[in-house]
């Protein structure tokens, strides 16, 4: 059985590992579940994601004007910045 040294230092090696190019989800909860800082990276993911989504959620329009005519608009993307924003506030409070 592996440790969690081990799993920290096979993270570069995902595909591999589990056969396929790791998901975002398996990607993250990796990074969650198997750091040497423990829950420390945790937090720190926590909070990234918190103060990317409240600084997205809350800029204004014109913030987002590079986006117009890409894959994603902006409205979308703002959209989905209030949504998780909205979600880790009440999760933290």
């Amino acid at each position: 059985m592996k440790t969690l040294a081990d799993r920290d230092e096979d993270m570069g090696d995902d595909i591999g590992r589990i056969g396929h190019r790791p998901t975002n989800i398996e990607t993250v909860t990796a990074i969650m579940e198997y750091s040497r800082f423990g829950a420390l990276a945790q937090a720190f993911v926590m909070d990234a994601l918190m103060k990317q989504a409240k600084a997205s959620a809350e800029a204004p329009p014109e913030a987002f004007a590079s986006m117009r005519d890409g894959f994603v608009s902006p409205e979308a993307w703002q959209g989905v910045a209030r949504e998780i924003a909205d979600k880790l506030k009440k999760h933290f409070d």
